[in-house]
C-alpha cells in the first residue's frame, strides 16, 4: 500500500491532503466510491501524482 511505504499513518495522511482519515479508510477498502477531486487530494498529500494511485 503507497501510505503505509511511504511511512504515513491514516491520520498523518488525512492531515497532509484535509481528507477524514474514516473516508480515507473506507477508500483504501474499497467501501467508498472516489471522485477524480478526492484523488487529486490523496496525491498531494502522498506526494505522487494522481495517475500513481490509478494504477491497477
Amino acid at each position: 500500500m503507497l501510505r503505509s511505504n511511504k511511512g504515513l499513518s491514516l491520520r498523518a495522511l488525512a492531515s497532509n491532503c484535509d481528507i477524514d482519515d474514516s473516508k480515507i479508510s473506507k477508500i483504501e477498502n474499497g467501501k467508498f466510491n472516489i471522485k477524480l477531486s478526492t484523488i487529486v487530494e490523496l496525491a498531494k498529500g502522498l506526494g505522487v501524482e494522481p495517475r500513481d494511485l490509478m494504477d491497477f
